[in-house]
């Protein structure tokens, strides 16, 4: 058979193939398949179909393998401009993995979109997010501009020089006492987030109706 000529070829190629597997055992291959599916549609910006096949997966997923295509699902509907409805998917991911640093990342991006869009309230807890990733993850270092951009946009000029320092322990110390951002992952680990996971097709549900 002669092989594809070009990457959109390639793809659609892969794909056919990947079909093909879950055809001859979806119980085995069908979450590996519907994963890699997804992942290929996210690159060529087909959300709706990423969305579809990340959601099939979960259906033969379980542990971690769960949380993580939860975020996967969070970045496809904020890679698609549907941040509300990807606000859920974070949320429910953080619900089961507390101490995923990428996932706070995630979460507070779709925050800030929002304040953006939508709402400036949405400011305070995107910046809580990035400090609860720095705290997870200090050598996430690239989170520094988005906690300056969120610390300006708040209007906390006090704050700038310890965002500049990258203090961050002086930083979660001047957030509002009704703002809590866990000590570390021990923390996060004993305590959670607050949130218990949702039924997987009850989340999937309540997304379908915000972004339809």
């Amino acid at each position: 058979e002669k092989p594809p000529e070009n990457l959109e070829d390639l793809k659609r190629h892969v794909s056919s193939l990947f079909k093909e597997a879950a055809s001859y055992s979806e119980k085995t291959w069908g979450g590996d398949v519907h994963f890699a599916l997804g992942v290929l549609h996210n690159i060529d910006q087909n959300f709706d179909k990423a969305l579809y096949h990340f959601a099939e997966a979960l259906k033969f997923s379980s542990g971690r393998r769960v949380a993580n295509l939860w975020n996967k699902i969070g970045a496809t509907l904020a890679n698609s401009g549907r941040s509300a409805a990807a606000l859920l998917a974070y949320q429910q991911t953080l619900a089961m993995r507390p101490n995923y640093p990428r996932a706070w990342t995630n979460l507070g991006v779709a925050h800030a979109n929002l304040a953006i869009s939508f709402s400036s309230d949405q400011v305070e807890p995107a910046l809580r997010c990035y400090l609860t990733a720095l705290v997870l993850n200090p050598a996430a270092t690239h989170l520094w501009y988005y906690v300056r951009s969120a610390v300006i946009a708040l209007g906390k000029f006090d704050w700038l020089g310890l965002a500049e320092n990258r203090d961050l322990k002086g930083l979660v110390s001047a957030m509002p006492p009704d703002v809590a951002i866990p000590k570390g992952v021990d923390e996060l680990l004993r305590d959670g987030t607050g949130r218990k996971p949702e039924d997987d097709a009850t989340l999937l549900r309540k997304i379908s109706q915000i972004i339809s």
